[in-house]
């Protein structure tokens, strides 16, 4: 036999009226703190309904709500999340257009930038930080840390302009970085 859902018939009347009430419809306005404490109010139709002050408490609307707390880390790992998955760029265009052609500015004179232009550089810009942050993570957690510092970013960036990006040079620079010892040619 299957289960039906069980509803509760409409009351016929809004409940009692009163011409000198100042709630829209003559609605006479519940003694609220006989509401709160549990107390029994009946309706035109005489029908006791009992109201219970508990969890499910009447909201005020001008009361703040309590802010939703988040075990740590939660919010961060959704952070991260969400901006593997777009593509969007990360820094402001204007701030870092004026930036470029402030720097350009300096430089030379009279230059014009393409919009292309600039956004290719921005693109390349963030591509380079997100690189170099990610190295700097990585330097850190070889050091058992979780958080960077600014010596991270110093052996990151020297590692960069020894050797380069990649893992491969990075390894070629360790290696010739070593002293070797010297090779005895045999002259016979």
């Amino acid at each position: 036999m299957g289960r039906t859902k069980q509803t509760v018939p409409k009351r016929k009347t809004p409940g009692p009226v009163d011409e000198d009430s100042p709630l829209p419809g003559g609605v006479m306005p519940m003694d609220e703190d006989k509401v709160e404490n549990g107390a029994t109010t009946t309706t035109a139709n005489k029908t006791p309904i009992k109201r219970v002050a508990g969890k499910r408490a009447r909201k005020v609307p001008g009361a703040p709500r309590k802010k939703r707390r988040y075990r740590n880390g939660t919010l961060a790992l959704r952070e991260i999340r969400k901006y593997q998955k777009s593509t969007e760029l990360l820094l402001r265009k204007a701030p870092f257009h004026r930036l470029v052609r402030e720097i350009g500015d300096d430089n030379h004179s009279d230059l014009r930038w393409k919009g292309s232009a600039l956004a290719a550089l921005q693109t390349g810009a963030e591509d380079f930080l997100t690189e170099l942050f990610g190295d700097c993570n990585q330097v850190a957690i070889n050091d058992r840390r979780v958080t960077v510092f600014a010596k991270d970013m110093k052996l990151a960036t020297r590692l960069r302009r020894d050797g380069g990006t990649n893992a491969s040079s990075t390894m070629a620079v360790a290696v010739t970085a070593a002293p070797m010892a010297p090779r005895v040619l045999n002259t016979q």
